[in-house]
């Protein structure tokens, strides 16, 4: 599997696709189509500075506080790292809406858009991730889909765990969220870490 970060992911432990979920219900149109991915591996983004300088450079539109060449700096120009282009891409179209926009008077509504955006560029604490797998299933392609919850630096925070059969860790989740007794209640990191050690002896 690929993590929108760009990065391609060995299938080892804990590392998969994630679809953020937006908590502003508003944001759905604007970011149709778009999964925002989270990646629980807790080695840091080859383009982490850049990553880090697009979110602040959305949290000054959303407070109305853009700085003289930041548009052409951060929304003309297009990004090696996907996640990062295709929220570029999102901006810009929404941009659209607003033609007489300017440094100083931003619309309510361009803000807030900017602001979900940028809800997507937050990291989370991997510890806090609890695995509801009792709200799961197998895609016709034959993705899992395992909805999770997780807390950040700002909020809580739900979002969809995609692994594909490609992954190395296919196996044990299909597994997990086909007996009816283990799928029940939420799990958290050192939760799913034993049941690791059950599916071993399964084998």
């Amino acid at each position: 599997s690929k993590c929108w970060n760009g990065k391609e992911l060995a299938p080892v432990q804990s590392e998969f696709r994630w679809r953020y979920i937006p908590t502003n219900l508003s944001l759905f149109p604007l970011l149709a189509g778009i999964s925002y991915i989270h990646c629980s591996s807790a080695r840091p983004h080859p383009m982490q500075n850049v990553r880090d300088e697009f979110r602040d450079f959305l949290l000054r539109l959303a407070d109305n506080n853009l700085r003289a060449n930041d548009w052409n700096t951060f929304a003309v120009q297009h990004y090696t790292d996907e996640e990062i282009e295709q929220l570029r891409q999102a901006l810009v179209k929404r941009s659209l809406d607003f033609p007489d926009w300017q440094i100083g008077w931003i619309p309510r509504a361009f803000q807030d858009a900017a602001r979900g955006l940028a809800e997507c560029l937050r990291g989370f604490d991997e510890n806090s991730i609890r695995y509801w797998t009792e709200w799961s299933e197998i895609g016709d392609d034959g993705i899992i889909h395992i909805k999770v919850t997780w807390f950040d630096s700002e909020s809580h925070s739900t979002g969809v765990c995609d692994i594909s059969p490609e992954n190395g860790e296919y196996g044990f989740w299909k597994w997990l969220i086909s007996d009816n007794e283990l799928r029940r209640g939420r799990k958290s990191k050192t939760d799913v870490e034993l049941l690791k050690s059950q599916y071993v002896l399964t084998k």
